[in-house]
């Protein structure tokens, strides 16, 4: 098995899968800097088939690639090595091990607490990262001999590497040499699936695409696969159920509970809080349980942490209930497999479904897997409160539900949805952020707005924008941190619809710092306004015409913003799925 590939059954075989959970849950191995080319024909090609496959038989696919999940801050403080083997320990038994010319990082000490947890890395100081990986993965467990992977690089591969880059595919220590090479022996006497001399990424992604494929197919066979809806809701629904013999009940919070179901609560969501071993679970799981036989015609999507090996996968929780919302409601669009798109996608697919039918959705135990104080949770609405009509539509669809018969207040500003004036355009915004943003606080000078909010969370998680992003909002991380900050750029608001009297006339407005200006297109009507003193932008506040100077300033700037608009919609900016129109 030393000198040429093997076929994909013989590989598999090697690999052969015991009785399991419905999961597939794979971590990948590697030296960092020479391997990204094979990570990403993983990532973009591979595992996107793979996980496509998995969902057709009802399996739960995710793969580990800890390239960009450790952090800098973490490496300094030596957590790199923790996580790893934590997360072998996840994966178990799916391991992918890929080696090439290097031998890799050796950390410089060994925590000892985790040599306490893994007595045996005592014995391995001065060994690189991905051999501990292995050694923990696979070598030093022998069931896990059946349940690997190897791949080992065409060391040829390195001649077409530019002279300047090859330092970081080839290994110039002699001793890490050695390492390598006795690594590398060791594997190939250990009789687990080997594939040696891969020429490139692309034929890596098919070899590993085969052996996967053979794999899933031998252990997950087709006509074997449940519902996969059915699958996930049986979990948490047994879950529920085994948290409902166990509860004492009390009124006022099935009370409470049902208050806000209703929706007369101003507030964009609910959260129950209290110690561990008190009853919230439960307490959640028998009022649902309630709720759904009362209230038959609503979709109660219930998902509590705990109730099932990866439910605390957030990709894998937010499938499967866009995957309840798409059986429920019809939804047509096809649940997405790149992460950031998931993530993206989830509030969208929200608001589809809450425009279908009534939704409730219960999230259990966030704390239990510390998702709380890793996670920062924003509540907003949508803007403005909709204009109730004469029609008695909401008599009609109970309780205020239903387009032109919205009910909700403004807090005495003026207008309302579709209108330029504050009551159109500002909306609540609540975040979360244990450990960073300071808890029962108000923070009522910091003016933030959609296009901030890329900007601000790519500084919360320490990504870089790339270099040419050219983007109308600014990084205001210090407000989510409770600290004081001033916007440096306008903002800036366009209006294309109906423009009757008396609110609804503006087409174009802008703030700039307390200032506001509101214009018809040609400019010949204006209103300015100084927020700071009139918030409400009372009618007969108007400060126009006392200063003028700042008037041409404003609208000055509206109309040279106005210029960059585009025309026509950008169709690498729009899904295919939904069209350019």
């Amino acid at each position: 098995m030393n000198d040429a590939p093997q076929s994909p059954a013989r590989n598999v075989s090697a690999c052969g899968l015991g009785p399991r959970q419905r999961v597939v849950r794979v971590f990948v191995s590697s030296t960092f800097r020479d391997m990204h080319a094979e990570r990403d024909e993983l990532a973009r090609h591979v595992f996107p088939q793979l996980r496509k496959l998995c969902e057709q038989r009802g399996v739960t696919w995710t793969d580990v690639d800890l390239r960009w999940g450790i952090t800098d801050e973490q490496a300094a403080e030596g957590k790199v090595l923790p996580i790893c083997l934590a997360e072998i320990q996840n994966c178990r038994p799916f391991f992918i091990g890929l080696l090439g010319e290097r031998y890799g990082w050796v950390p410089q000490e060994i925590p000892p607490d985790l040599i306490n947890q893994e007595p045996w890395l005592a014995e391995h100081r001065g060994h690189s990262v991905t051999e501990l990986e292995i050694l923990h993965g696979v070598l030093n467990d022998p069931q896990m001999a059946n349940r690997a992977c190897f791949y080992f690089r065409d060391p040829s591969y390195v001649d077409q590497i530019p002279d300047g880059q090859k330092g970081d595919f080839i290994e110039e220590d002699p001793a890490k040499c050695q390492k390598l090479a006795r690594l590398k022996d060791r594997i190939r006497r250990s009789g687990l699936a080997l594939r040696e001399d891969y020429p490139d990424p692309r034929t890596l992604g098919q070899w590993v695409l085969d052996d996967l494929t053979v794999a899933v197919n031998q252990e997950f066979p087709p006509g074997t696969e449940p519902d996969l809806l059915a699958r996930g809701s049986a979990e948490h629904e047994a879950f529920a159920q085994s948290r409902a013999g166990v509860y004492i009940g009390r009124q006022e919070y099935f009370d409470r509970l049902d208050e806000h179901a209703r929706g007369t609560d101003d507030g964009p969501g609910l959260v129950v809080l209290g110690e561990s071993g008190v009853g919230k679970s439960a307490l959640l799981a028998n009022w649902a349980i309630r709720r759904r036989r009362e209230q038959g015609d609503e979709l109660l999507v219930m998902h509590f942490i705990g109730a099932s090996a990866y439910s605390a996968d957030w990709a894998a929780m937010l499938r499967r209930i866009m995957g309840q919302l798409k059986h429920r409601f019809k939804i047509e669009q096809d649940i997405p497999d790149d992460p950031g798109e998931l993530r993206a996608g989830f509030a969208n697919w929200l608001h589809m479904a809450a425009a279908r039918g009534r939704v409730v959705l219960i999230l259990d135990a966030l704390k239990r897997e510390s998702l709380a104080d890793n996670t920062i949770v924003m509540f907003s609405s949508d803007n403005g409160p909709e204009w109730t009509h004469a029609d008695q539509q909401h008599k009609k669809m109970g309780g205020g539900y239903g387009s032109w018969a919205s009910i909700g207040q403004t807090g005495g500003l003026r207008g309302k949805k579709r209108s330029l004036y504050e009551g159109g355009v500002r909306v609540p915004f609540i975040v979360r952020w244990p450990g960073h943003t300071p808890a029962g606080v108000t923070d009522t000078t910091t003016v933030l707005t959609a296009v901030d909010l890329l900007p601000t969370l790519c500084a919360a998680a320490a990504v870089k924008l790339p270099a040419d992003y050219q983007g109308d909002g600014e990084n205001l991380l210090p407000a989510l941190q409770g600290k004081a900050i001033t916007r440096t750029r306008p903002i800036f608001w366009e209006w294309r619809g109906p423009k009757p009297e008396p609110d609804w006339w503006p087409r174009f407005a802008v703030r700039d710092g307390d200032w506001k200006l509101l214009m018809t297109e040609d400019a010949k009507r204006v209103e300015l306004h100084n927020l700071k003193t009139d918030r409400a932008e009372e009618a007969g506040k108007d400060l126009s015409k006392a200063y003028p100077e700042i008037v041409a300033r404003l609208t000055k700037m509206t109309l040279d913003w106005k210029v960059t608009l585009p025309t026509k919609v950008d169709p690498n900016c729009v899904s295919p799925k939904r069209g350019a129109d």
